[in-house]
């Protein structure tokens, strides 16, 4: 019984220390100029009170490398955050110590534009950090881009970014 109990103690006491997830930290906004965009949904913002710190949008998931309109969402994305200087209202750190942040360029949320542009899907695994209006804003800005076949929508099944991420890590190719 004694070394049974400590096998659990042992167990859990490893994945507590190896486990890793999201810090939710107190809500700060930021200024800043885009110094580059990584991928489709991930950029490096150069503030003055943070220095440049590595963003990650809150409320949506781009096509990953390689997925149809992986190439047109990067592109989309580069073009509207060179446009102005950008704004970031941040609440966390994700697994990647990235911010996850709302962004926003010329006081428009670029995370509805992306989706109403049909270039990245609403994360609804992460609606609940999301306000009521934001939530329904995103989930709008989806489904007219669906009914539209708007950009990756004009597929008849496209697959998600979280689906291709699972398939990859099993060694799998994506579509």
């Amino acid at each position: 019984m004694r070394r049974l109990l400590l096998l659990v103690l042992l167990v859990v006491a490893g994945t507590t220390a190896t486990a890793r997830g999201p810090e939710f930290h107190e809500p700060w906004s930021a200024y800043g100029d885009v110094v580059r965009v990584l991928d489709r949904d991930t950029f490096d913002l150069r503030t003055h009170d943070h220095g440049v710190i590595r963003v990650r949008f809150a409320g949506i998931d781009a096509p990953e490398r390689g997925q149809a309109f992986s190439k047109k969402s990067r592109k989309f994305l580069e073009l509207v955050l060179s446009q102005d200087a950008v704004k970031v209202d941040c609440y966390k750190n994700d697994d990647f110590a990235r911010e996850v942040c709302r962004v926003f360029s010329r006081s428009t949320d670029v995370g509805i534009e992306m989706l109403k542009a049909g270039l990245a899907w609403h994360f609804k695994r992460f609606q609940g950090e999301q306000t009521e209006d934001e939530r329904k804003n995103y989930e709008a800005a989806e489904e007219g881009a669906r009914t539209a076949r708007k950009g990756l929508w004009g597929f008849t099944d496209p697959m998600a970014p979280w689906e291709c991420r699972k398939l990859m890590r099993e060694g799998g190719k994506c579509r």
